[in-house]
């Protein structure tokens, strides 16, 4: 086969970002406009997959017609580079899907298989809400008197490909398994597209991937000295409400909260590169923006500023192209906001957040720290009131964030006055953490400062100097990754353990068969009584719906659910069931 053929046939390396690109953008249509439509129209579950994976085909198809998603052609990069670069994202991807392979082989293993990430424990219940609600809108698992609410957009591949592969033993585990690591592959590829793509030397590409990917500030700190000392206070002396993992954390335990900030930043790069802001290009980042606000509301949140800038600065040359994209957008949003309305308990932003150092670092008030190291705790102790721990935490941020600092202090005189603005912005949100935040987790700061740390990982990577491989550099940039290192290897190891250890053994096996039958949607609570008894977390290892739901909710419990369509959305109803 002549090389012509297979450049034909056979995409070139290099070209896999773009590719991915597009189905990236692909797929975020898909989840927003099945959701949509399964909710406007209030269809029947089973409609899912046929819905989605013709929008899919549809979305892909126009995109490379309209050309939304250019190819790249750097000229700062050859061709042997950007391949290494691609097969490091390809591997990185790897890494991170493979933490979820437990998932896969619970069949293999004949044992209920739990979370490998904490955060699935509610991310299984919420594909649950959506592939055996009757139809949609859907209830929520947990709460099945009310609907489903929260994090929906991203989760609808998922449920299509649960549905579309009916086969007994295919659990809803082995269905978000596969979906997270098709999204963990499209954000890594999609995000080195774009970073390939605006930027203008090695050097700054190199750096961006490394400050936005790699570095893990403080905890780089706390988690070496852990090693050193074989001491578990360095790491919970690190423990704070407020977290600003690396961007590769996030993909790896929140890939919906991740594929939100791609879906934006991509939204961005269409409208930035685009001459002429044509009715497609309006159409598509609409679309785009619309996931984003029901894919993550706080990484939603964390971009807004920055898209209200970019649109004023560009208002007088693209106001009719502005205006449609926000009314179409509102136009899309309006529909479904009954999702996050409605909710039955108090699940709110708070302000203010932290009101004193026993609430920013909560160990280092705690008996424990204070009897072994008496003098620190009598030091931060101090630090009484707001006033006093927002200092602390101005001195956190400043550590946390220190090679981002110096790169400002030190080269900031060299920004354009943009590149001020916005950093500016990224800063404004990174302090806002301190005096907002949300209960039950720490998701306005770990998952909203997302596009802030892309936007300020990206100008900072523009004013850094060239890396020289000295030992000391080369020691000192290790040294800001070790606390990724140790996090993956830390969630690897669990992962392992995990796929060792069965999930409670006197009732796991029952557990397993029945969420392996694909016959069954709903099950009697008095099956699992004397589990739930036992075990009231059990609950959340059964991929069906429990007649009654969970009996004692907490608050990431409510978070999924709400009252409903109310008011102006009344029309979304459910239909009530003959004698109800």
């Amino acid at each position: 086969m002549n090389v012509a053929l297979q450049h034909r046939y056979f995409p070139r390396c290099e070209s896999l970002p773009t590719y991915a690109a597009r189905v990236g953008c692909a797929v975020f249509s898909a989840d927003f406009l099945t959701m949509f439509l399964m909710n406007v129209a209030r269809l029947h579950t089973h409609w899912v997959p046929y819905i989605f994976f013709g929008l899919f085909g549809a979305a892909t198809i126009a995109i490379s017609r309209a050309h939304l998603v250019p190819s790249i052609r750097p000229d700062y990069l050859s061709i042997p580079q950007q391949r290494r670069l691609v097969l490091l994202a390809l591997g990185v991807a790897c890494l991170l899907a493979a933490t979820r392979l437990p998932y896969l082989m619970e069949g293999y293993l004949h044992h209920l298989v739990g979370p490998v990430v904490y955060d699935d424990t509610w991310h299984f219940q919420e594909i649950n809400s959506l592939v055996h609600s009757a139809r949609y809108p859907a209830q929520c698992s947990l709460v099945p008197n009310r609907y489903f609410s929260l994090y929906y957009a991203p989760w609808m591949m998922i449920a299509a490909i649960y549905l579309a592969i009916p086969l007994h033993g295919f659990t809803i585990k082995a269905a978000f398994a596969i979906g997270c690591a098709i999204y963990q592959f499209l954000i890594c590829l999609t995000l080195l597209y774009v970073g390939i793509s605006r930027g203008q030397s090695r050097k700054q590409l190199y750096w961006a991937i490394y400050l936005i990917a790699a570095w893990a500030g403080i905890e780089s700190f706390f988690s070496a000295m852990y090693y050193l000392r074989r001491n578990l206070v360095w790491l919970r002396a690190s423990e704070t409400p407020i977290h600003f993992p690396p961007l590769l954390t996030g993909i790896l335990w929140a890939p919906h909260h991740a594929a939100t900030a791609v879906a934006l930043i991509l939204c961005w790069h269409m409208w930035n590169r685009a001459q002429e802001k044509h009715w497609s290009l309006v159409l598509q980042c609409s679309v785009l923006l619309a996931f984003a606000f029901y894919g993550s509301v706080f990484v939603f949140l964390g971009a807004l500023p920055f898209a209200a800038y970019d649109s004023l600065r560009s208002a007088r040359a693209n106001y009719k192209a502005i205006l449609g994209v926000t009314c179409l957008t509102a136009a899309l949003i309006w529909p479904l906001l009954w999702l996050y309305l409605g909710k039955t308990q108090d699940v709110r932003f708070v302000f203010p957040f932290i009101k004193g150092i026993d609430d920013l670092f909560p160990y280092l008030a705690s008996p424990q720290f204070t009897s072994m190291y008496p003098r620190l705790a009598s030091l931060f102790g101090m630090f009484h009131g707001i006033a006093a721990a927002f200092f602390v935490f101005l001195v956190f941020i400043f550590f946390n964030f220190l090679l981002h600092a110096m790169a400002l202090i030190f080269n900031g005189k060299n920004l354009t006055l943009d590149n001020i603005a916005l950093a500016s912005i990224a800063i404004g949100f990174i302090v806002s953490t301190y005096f907002i935040g949300f209960p039950e987790g720490d998701n306005y700061a770990s998952r909203g400062y997302l596009i802030p740390i892309l936007v300020l990982g990206w100008i900072c990577a523009q004013i850094l100097p060239e890396i020289r491989l000295k030992a000391w550099i080369v020691l000192g940039l290790l040294l800001g990754s070790f606390g990724l290192v140790h996090e993956e290897f830390a969630t690897f190891r669990h992962a392992v353990y995990i796929a060792r250890t069965p999930v409670n053994p006197r009732y796991g096996a029952s557990i397993l068969a029945m969420n392996q039958d694909r016959h069954t949607s709903t099950i009697s609570s008095s099956v699992f009584s004397r589990a739930f008894k036992d075990d009231p977390d059990l609950i959340y290892s059964v991929e069906k719906f429990v007649d009654g739901g969970k009996s004692h909710l907490v608050v990431a419990d409510r978070q999924l659910e709400c009252l409903g369509p109310r008011g102006p959305w009344r029309w979304q109803q459910r239909p009530m069931p003959p004698g109800k």
